[in-house]
């Protein structure tokens, strides 16, 4: 096992193998600026950095990080799935999630993104946003290309195992009338689990959506 006290700055790719323990404490920082890959859980509540000049990788297997920020202009990409205990904030780029899911622990706030730093649902992965009690416009910032199109979650009722799974598409709904000439080239897919009463979710569409009027 290893403790990381103070900021470390990482430029080699990391793989934190099964039986070994990383803690980050609290206010530190372990900055990478090659692939993460971790088959165990980061404990402690400092944070991860993603912060290369060329695309990088993450995967955790399903493992927590407990704080990440996004800050590569480049983009990181997710080869497996990845879990966020405490919260996600983005500075540079996009959060790529390929055939991946990006899980959020309930009520962890995600700040900084913008209409060119959110999570790009850019495959068949989705977000996973576990939900342990009522939710209020909270945004989950997703979106697909240069398009983001994030989606307010409010919901009411109680629950057991709970989540809601979310992903952007940047095409056409594939029941859009074939005759239509001014539609949506977006849509999205939104799923619930373990929740016994109301969902809304609002979503928000970009300008370059837009078919027709």
């Amino acid at each position: 096992s290893f403790f990381i006290a103070a900021s470390s700055a990482l430029f080699a790719q990391v793989n934190i193998q099964p039986g070994t323990r990383v803690t980050i404490q609290p206010g530190a920082y372990m900055v990478l600026q090659g692939n993460l890959t971790s088959g165990m859980t980061i404990f402690g509540s400092g944070t991860v950095v993603m912060k290369g000049t060329i695309a990088q990788n993450l995967n955790t297997n399903g493992s927590i990080i407990p704080n990440l920020r996004i800050d590569n202009p480049a983009h990181v990409n997710l080869t497996g799935n990845v879990r966020i205990g405490n919260s996600l904030n983005f500075v540079n780029g996009k959060l790529r999630l390929g055939n991946s899911t990006l899980i959020l622990n309930p009520n962890i706030p995600i700040t900084g993104f913008t209409t060119t730093r959110f999570i790009e649902t850019n495959g068949a992965g989705r977000v996973n946003k576990l939900v342990t009690s009522n939710l209020a416009n909270a945004i989950v910032p997703i979106g697909f290309g240069n398009n983001y199109n994030p989606v307010a979650l409010t919901t009411s009722g109680t629950y057991v195992s709970a989540s809601i799974s979310l992903s952007s598409r940047g095409v056409a709904h594939p029941n859009k009338p074939v005759g239509a000439t001014h539609y949506l080239n977006t849509y999205w897919t939104i799923a619930r689990a373990g929740i016994s009463g109301n969902v809304t979710a609002a979503a928000t569409y970009a300008n370059a959506n837009i078919v027709g009027t």
